[in-house]
């Protein structure tokens, strides 16, 4: 009986790091050779990495959440049937906008000790920390990670209020805002972002909740004014075929048949997660309330749904925060992030050049402009734009058509 070392394979070219999102086998489970082992979140899809070889798992050697360099050890597995070298990367299942192939890949015991990855050095310069410095740290397997520099600086940190001259506290991310940190710093380095902004009128939104207030019953309750404007997106996002997209390569953008919706859920403590309403344009109006609610419930409990299923686009929204406008991030693989600010009055021209005011709200969007050009991102807002002005004929008629 050997130990046979399962480590995060190397998916594309470039590919430096991903993320382990669940662990689908337990210490002492027995494991046939190709059984999904467990699941990492690259920058193209969340994969079901498979063994090599049977066996029983003997343990894991890293945590849920964790971002590990590709080449690291993710865990091990007691086996008779170890593979000799390494196999070709043709094997694994994947849930997102790419299909790529993972295999845990052969232990490779010639590596040198403390390789630093690119990612780690960039980590390190950001903490402060130089070349010579950098090179002292232990590093806890094969290659110094951005977790063995948090150990580092933690450590110094103590001895520093040990000594009685610190002047600041080192304070561990939680699980979920790295989670969120690792996503939006790989989609800086992919989105080429671009922002547009129309002005709404806010009595349609305004009017369509009080009507919808006034016929709710307890089996029927409000909807509210978000996800009255999340409705609109998703009907513009059925029409507008590039808003239901996915860059795969410099060749290639998937079109999906229907539109996959995100919707910010704001957590205690300054935390984000997000609420996934799949093939949302498939539902009728009253389905959809339902299962926006039944999402972002879900995510208020920790359900990390992003993991889970391509957005296509995210929607947030800070009208309860007096928040007039942002400039809202895009994260891959969303094509676009739309930001609802808060109801304020403008003054506006009126007949004979009278002054008069308005109360309006702005609707912000980041578009990838990768996949998306200035025409089709100003003609879907307006699209939009008309959807959410006719709100009240949603409630009034029942007319899913003028919405």
């Amino acid at each position: 009986m050997t130990q046979f070392e399962l480590r995060v394979p190397q998916l594309g070219e470039g590919l430096q790091e991903a993320r382990i999102v669940r662990f689908l086998k337990a210490p002492g489970d027995a494991v046939r050779r190709d059984e999904p082992v467990y699941e990492m979140e690259t920058d193209k899809a969340v994969t079901e990495v498979e063994s090599p070889c049977e066996g029983t798992l003997d343990s894991w050697a890293v945590e849920v959440d964790a971002i590990v360099a590709i080449g690291e050890v993710v865990g091990r597995i007691a086996t008779e049937f170890a593979p000799a070298v390494a196999e070709p990367d043709t094997h694994g299942r994947a849930e997102g906008p790419a299909a790529p192939h993972a295999h845990a890949a052969v232990a490779d015991h010639s590596s040198t000790r403390n390789v630093i990855p690119p990612r780690t050095r960039a980590y390190a310069t950001r903490q402060g920390i130089h070349e010579n410095e950098l090179l002292s740290i232990p590093a806890s397997g094969k290659r110094l990670l951005p977790a063995d520099i948090d150990r580092y600086l933690e450590s110094r940190s103590r001895s520093a209020q040990s000594a009685g001259d610190s002047e600041f506290d080192d304070v561990a991310m939680s699980a979920r805002q790295r989670t969120l940190f690792y996503r939006l710093t790989r989609a800086q380095a992919q989105v080429v972002p671009g922002t547009i902004e129309v002005e709404v009128a806010w009595e349609p939104i305004k009017k369509a909740h009080r009507l919808f207030k006034n016929k709710a019953t307890t089996h029927d309750p409000v909807p509210s004014r978000s996800l009255l404007v999340a409705w609109c997106i998703v009907q513009a996002m059925a029409q507008h075929a590039k808003f239901r997209s996915v860059v795969m390569d410099v060749n290639t953008v998937r079109r999906y048949r229907h539109a996959n919706i995100g919707i910010a859920v704001a957590l205690p403590d300054d935390e984000l997660t997000t609420a996934v309403v799949a093939q949302a344009d498939r539902l009728t109006f009253e389905e959809f309330i339902h299962q926006a609610r039944t999402q972002i419930a879900k995510a208020r409990e920790g359900d990390d749904q992003a993991s889970e299923t391509v957005i296509h686009v995210a929607f947030s929204s800070m009208e309860a925060f007096g928040v007039f406008t942002a400039v809202p991030v895009v994260v891959s693989p969303s094509v676009a992030t739309i930001f609802l600010g808060a109801p304020h009055d403008v003054v506006e021209a009126g007949p004979d050049d009278a002054l008069a005011t308005k109360r309006v709200t702005h609707m912000t969007m980041t578009f990838d402009h990768r996949v998306i050009n200035g025409v089709a991102a100003a003609n879907f807002m307006l699209e939009v734009r008309r959807r959410v002005e006719s709100l009240p004929d949603l409630c009034s008629n029942g007319d899913r058509s003028l919405v």
